[in-house]
């Protein structure tokens, strides 16, 4: 310790080191270059043929309780390389082999721009105290709102905690709207919510949270392509009215993550319509589409269809193409749910609550005098109607520079790949002896199958199964079956020798109202490639007549 310096203030030096410089200094600044690529290359090192990192390391929890903090400091590098064993065992989105649910791997730029939105540490509370981060947001707002078709001099974007955060802005607004005086006095009657059953299972946390309850979210059946069934609903809507129930809102799905399943919104808006007439309603019933992942093809709504510029496929360009005609009129939902962390190739979390109409904020903004300490200068101030006060800026940002560094052919290059990756996966379960492929009129990146013995006719137990309640049983067996199989595939998978896979408890119920188990490849990565998908059924029936022969 140099002579006079006390204790505190020789820490301090080794404190100034772990921080970026605040002014040029081209020593300090290659220090932190130098920090940064120690961890990139310890990172690097847990890259291998499997589609995770590292070795996978069951989580001793008794050890993390036990966790207390040191008392003397670590240097950076120590701090690097006690922090990167951790990612052990977490699936690497990049790798071919990936195809587990909806996560996407993340590009550069939007990389980069995380970290650099993090190290700027802005507070998206107001302009004040987030300068152009800002602004970014209502760039990001204005791109997205123009690709959904929004008028985007009248509409107005909010990034938020993930999807269940905007379902849940969507939510107090169907509130505000059916309840005025809610806001103030609390929720004092039931006001009823309208979703499919295969809408996101986020809709009851917030009835919970939101102290409407549970009891009063009607969920409506679907069909087989897992659309809300459109007599079912209208019969329901005008059933509840009848009854002298508030109808609050509908929550409409556009693209569901088990097997884009997609609701007819242009039939709901109409039904809205009709009710708002035909009942005489006070207030216009909101509808929030819950495109966390359709709201990607909407980037398709420009595409030369005919003449396919950027030469897809002829069964890719006819899936993008129904899955753009699926999704193409939700700009006439009030809100729009919208997940940059998957299909928008975003970390998490990068969420987007987009309002049609920015009017729609007095229904849920606070008076500035609630808030005397802030909001004093600038001209954009969110806090005022944001659920949360404090945001961070590292979702838009993430966003915006994907959206920068794709542009629209980009963007349609990378949703089109997966897509012909699934037809290509299609294809093998189709002609695979006892599989049976269950979403063949969904269109997008997921394939849901299952698979029965050899020998079996899948195509017709599967049909049996799932009509007539005499084989019930042989649902539940098969069920376990292919739960057995995931297990085993996962096993192998980790070994690198097998793609990694999802298992859905619940693809959809029977007739009779059983739940039907599914395998489930959802592809995201740009990196996997036509022999991956060419040995993949191989493995998984290898693994199946293992399965046969050894129980």
């Amino acid at each position: 310790m140099p002579h006079g310096q006390t204790a505190y203030q020789a820490l301090l030096d080794r404190i100034r080191k772990g921080f970026p410089s605040p002014m040029s200094d081209p020593v300090h600044d290659a220090y932190a270059i130098d920090a940064v690529t120690r961890a990139l290359d310890r990172l690097d090192r847990l890259k291998g043929d499997t589609p995770h990192l590292g070795r996978i390391i069951a989580n001793d929890y008794d050890r993390a309780r036990a966790a207390t903090l040191d008392d003397g400091m670590r240097s950076v590098e120590a701090v690097i390389d006690l922090m990167v064993p951790y990612l052990n065992g977490v699936d690497w989105w990049y790798h071919p082999l990936q195809q587990i649910n909806v996560t996407s791997p993340v590009p550069l730029p939007a990389l980069i721009a995380n970290v650099l939105a993090a190290m700027a540490n802005p507070n998206m509370a107001a302009d004040e105290s987030s300068r152009r981060f800002a602004e970014a947001e209502v760039e990001l707002s204005a791109i997205v709102g123009g690709m959904v078709g929004y008028d985007t001099s009248r509409s107005l974007g909010i990034s938020t905690y993930g999807g269940s955060g905007a379902v849940f802005y969507a939510l107090k607004l169907m509130l505000a709207k059916a309840l005025p005086d809610s806001a103030e006095n609390g929720v004092r009657r039931d006001v009823k919510i309208i979703a499919s059953e295969h809408a996101h299972s986020c809709k009851y946390n917030a009835m919970s949270w939101s102290g409407l309850g549970t009891k009063n979210l009607v969920s409506i059946p679907t069909d087989a392509d897992n659309g809300i069934l459109l007599h079912e609903t209208e019969e329901t809507v005008r059933g509840l009215l009848d009854a002298g129930h508030t109808i609050g809102g509908f929550i409409c799905t556009m693209g569901t993550t088990d097997a884009f399943g997609v609701d007819d919104i242009r039939f709901i808006a109409g039904l809205r319509d009709r009710i708002v007439t035909d009942y005489r309603l006070s207030h216009r019933p909101h509808i929030h589409a819950d495109a966390a992942i359709g709201w990607a093809y909407s980037v398709f709504n420009d595409y030369d269809f005919d003449g396919n510029p950027l030469g897809f496929s002829r069964d890719a360009l006819r899936s993008i193409l129904d899955t753009y005609l699926n999704v193409r009129h939700m700009n006439l939902a009030d809100s729009i749910g919208i997940d940059f962390h998957k299909t928008g190739y975003a970390p998490y979390i990068s969420t987007l609550c987009l309002l049609k109409e920015m009017d729609d904020i007095r229904h849920i903004a606070r008076s500035k005098e609630s808030i005397p300490y802030v909001f004093h200068v600038g001209n954009y101030h969110p806090g005022l109607y944001t659920l949360e006060t404090s945001r961070s800026a590292t979702g838009v940002f993430s966003a915006l520079a994907n959206l920068r560094f794709l542009g629209k052919d980009g963007f349609r290059a990378l949703l089109g790949h997966p897509v012909e990756m699934a037809i290509r996966l299609r294809k093998k379960i189709e002609a695979a002896d006892g599989c049976v492929l269950l979403n063949r009129y969904n269109f997008g990146p997921v394939s849901l199958f299952r698979i029965y013995p050899k020998g079996v006719d899948a195509r017709v137990q599967y049909r049996r199964e799932t009509e007539d309640s005499a084989f019930a049983d042989d649902l539940e067996r098969y069920n376990d079956y292919n739960r057995r199989l995931y297990y085993r595939i996962a096993e192998e998978s980790r070994k690198g020798r097998c793609a990694a896979l999802s298992l859905t408890e619940c693809y959809r119920k029977t007739r009779y109202g059983r739940p039907i188990a599914a395998l489930k490849s959802y592809i995201t990565t740009p990196f996997v490639t036509g022999q991956v998908i060419d040995t993949l059924m191989d493995a998984v029936l290898a693994l199946r007549d293992e399965l046969d022969r050894t129980g």
